[in-house]
Formats: structure tokens, C-alpha cells, sequence
């Protein structure tokens, strides 16, 4: 693979989790229009043809986010690109007792989820999330746009398991 391949897939996941972002402060429900105005509001100058491909790939992910990865009610937005130690967590939700659930979501393969520096990161993450939150934090959801079913709840402690075999999976 080029390496401006690479780069673009990277921007374009960026790019959703922007659009995630944008979509979640305002709706839980975002309508088709919505989404369309977000993606064509995010987007910054390509080509015609790669345009309309950068369109799809985000729209995909964007609607597999919220109809199948969604914190399920009570959980509320509260923010995105939110810092941790080195890093920045895509999404971050709260619930009214004020439990903080992270989301790092992944838009590639559903591979990304099992690599090294993914694990490494979730942890990078968890680690400063348990000393900046405490017992308020539930936990952080490692998810997959392009493959929901393989997303991952990873507790405080690190234990992984299915995401939807937990209570912080959508309701289908």
C-alpha cells in the first residue's frame, strides 16, 4: 500500500470521528440529511472522485456508529479529542450519576483492534483515565465502524469482552 494511501485512510477516520463528534453534541438520532451536512461541512478539498469515495467511507462509519454503537440511554456526549496522558480519546459519554464511559473507535479493518500499538494505546488511555476519574470510570469501548460485532468493552482494569454482551452495547 502507497504511503499516501495510509495517510488517507487515517484522515478519513479522522475525519468520521469528527463528524461523530459534530453529530453527537446536537442528536442522538441524527436523520440522513444531518449526517450528509456534517460529512460535506468536514470535508476539505480532494478531487471529485476521491470526494465522493472519503463520502461513503464516512457515511458508512458514521451510520454504523449510531445504529449500532451508540452508548445506550442514559449515557450522555460529553466531548471528543478529549487529552489523556499522550493521547486524545475519540468520544467520551456521561451518565447523570457521573460515570464516564471513553470510546476509541476504529474506522479501518476490524484488525486494528487486536494490534500492539491499539492494545497499547487503550491502555495508555485507561491508565490515565482511572487516575483522572477514579470509580467514576466504567470503562473505555474499543470499537469497530466496520465490523460492530467485534468490538470490545475493556474494564478499569484492563479485562476485555464482547461489547455487546455488556450493558454498554446498543440495543439492536
Amino acid at each position: 500500500m502507497r504511503d499516501e494511501e495510509l495517510a488517507r485512510s487515517r484522515e478519513v477516520g479522522g475525519l468520521t470521528h469528527r463528524v461523530l463528534a459534530t453529530l453527537a453534541q446536537h442528536t442522538q438520532r441524527p436523520s440522513p440529511d444531518e449526517i450528509k451536512r456534517a460529512i460535506s461541512a468536514a470535508m476539505p478539498g480532494y478531487a471529485p472522485i476521491e470526494a465522493r469515495a472519503h463520502r461513503q467511507n464516512i457515511a458508512s462509519g458514521v451510520f454504523a456508529y449510531f445504529r449500532f454503537l451508540l452508548p445506550p440511554t442514559p449515557w450522555s456526549f460529553l466531548g471528543a479529542e478529549v487529552a489523556l496522558g499522550p493521547g486524545r480519546v475519540d468520544l467520551m459519554w456521561q451518565e447523570a450519576g457521573g460515570q464516564v464511559l471513553l470510546d476509541e473507535i476504529k474506522t479501518g479493518s476490524s484488525r486494528q483492534l487486536a494490534l500492539t500499538r491499539t492494545l497499547d494505546q487503550i491502555t495508555s488511555y485507561l491508565d490515565c483515565a482511572r487516575s483522572e476519574f477514579g470509580d467514576s470510570l466504567v470503562g473505555l469501548r474499543l470499537l469497530s465502524t466496520t465490523d460492530p460485532r467485534r468490538s470490545l468493552f475493556i474494564h478499569p482494569g484492563g479485562e476485555h469482552q464482547p461489547l455487546f454482551a455488556t450493558p454498554y452495547g446498543k440495543a439492536a
